[in-house]
């Protein structure tokens, strides 16, 4: 369940830590590929 790593990337992005932000994004689409809202976040189509 991708919602977890999701969510601590869009608590890490509020505070400005983008790398981590991003590490979490990458977790959230390791676990589900196609999980359109982490997709979203990196900017990816």
């Amino acid at each position: 369940m991708p919602d977890y790593p999701y969510a601590s990337a869009t608590i890490l992005l509020q505070a400005g830590r983008k790398f981590e932000a991003a590490n979490a994004i990458n977790r959230a689409l390791k676990v589900a590929p196609g999980f359109a809202p982490a997709r979203a976040l990196l900017g990816a189509p």
